[in-house]
């Protein structure tokens, strides 16, 4: 199967459907499940040293929060009322008898805020446009120009990075990660302005994205070969794939906190091989699950 692409879990008529759950441990043996958590938007404080942007990874805080009340402006008091809805919001709770019309509204509306500002955060990677989110919301574009210019005056020393590296990936041709692997690039003639207009910004976006990218496709492949060589010396223990930056190995059961706890500390110490001024997750650990599939 194309394990880049496995389906989400659903629910279907009361029924829990995994995918994941059909990747099972041999006999004896259990599934290591482990992730770096928000990777690159860590790579992205790293690279930008942006002030606010580390002090939320720092703090271990809430990005998507954070990041959504200084994009659409709502109210310490709502923002109180949505993490004390949140904290209640279980499978089985009927929120309606614990919270009034109100409460129960401002939580849907601050978690619609947090879904978009997600978006956000993780599409600017991406070199996302006014356009773009504009269509993805289905608002004005000026209105999504708005948010962006809202979005970049928050983080400044991202606005500053995107526009620095930009500049450089268009005359220098190239970007390169963190560890220094270059990405090139082809400007065609400039005879036709437009198709040249056009190409300066495609080259732009690959650049900025490479950089990120490509520095997380560095560190899981660091990872990756740490993991192997000590691998090499636990018996039964190997790697089955990897998912973007997400590591699952099968690994024998009765060994499976110890080589969970090892493996956590081999993926840390790649990632801070390359970034030195954000934590890899809470704790500064990098979570693993043990069970007798692949989980999430």
């Amino acid at each position: 199967p194309n394990i880049q692409n496995i389906p989400q879990d659903r629910e279907d008529q009361e029924v829990r459907i995994s995918f994941r759950d059909c990747f099972e441990a041999e006999e004896g043996n259990v599934i290591l499940t482990a992730d770096y958590s928000q990777c690159e938007l860590r790579i992205l404080a790293e690279i930008t040293q942006d002030r606010k942007f580390l002090e939320i990874f720092r703090n271990n805080e809430d990005l998507h929060i954070i990041t959504s009340q200084e994009v659409f402006g709502y109210s310490d008091e709502d923002l109180a009322t949505y993490l004390k809805v949140k904290k209640k919001d279980k499978p089985d709770t009927d929120l309606s008898s614990l919270f009034s019309e109100e409460e129960i509204t401002i939580y849907k509306m601050i978690g619609d805020y947090r879904d978009k500002t997600k978006t956000i955060n993780f599409g600017i990677v991406y070199g996302l446009s006014s356009w773009s989110l504009a269509d993805r919301f289905k608002i004005p574009q000026d209105e999504a120009q708005g948010i962006l210019d809202t979005y970049m005056n928050t983080y400044f020393g991202i606005k500053r990075w995107l526009s620095k590296n930009g500049h450089e990936s268009i005359t220098k041709r190239y970007s390169r990660t963190l560890i220094g692997r270059k990405r090139y690039y082809t400007l065609p003639s400039s005879e036709d302005k437009e198709t040249f207009r056009k190409a300066k910004g495609a080259i732009r976006r690959m650049g900025n994205n490479a950089v990120i990218q490509g520095t997380n496709a560095d560190i899981t492949k660091e990872a990756l070969i740490r993991l192997q060589k000590a691998y090499d010396e636990i018996e039964g223990a190997k790697i089955l794939f990897t998912v973007h930056d997400e590591i699952i190995s099968e690994v024998p059961a009765e060994k499976a906190e110890e080589i969970a706890e090892l493996k956590a500390e081999i993926m840390k110490q790649a990632f801070h091989r390359f970034i030195q001024t954000v934590p890899v997750g809470a704790g500064d650990k990098v979570s693993v699950s043990i069970a007798s599939h692949w989980t999430k």
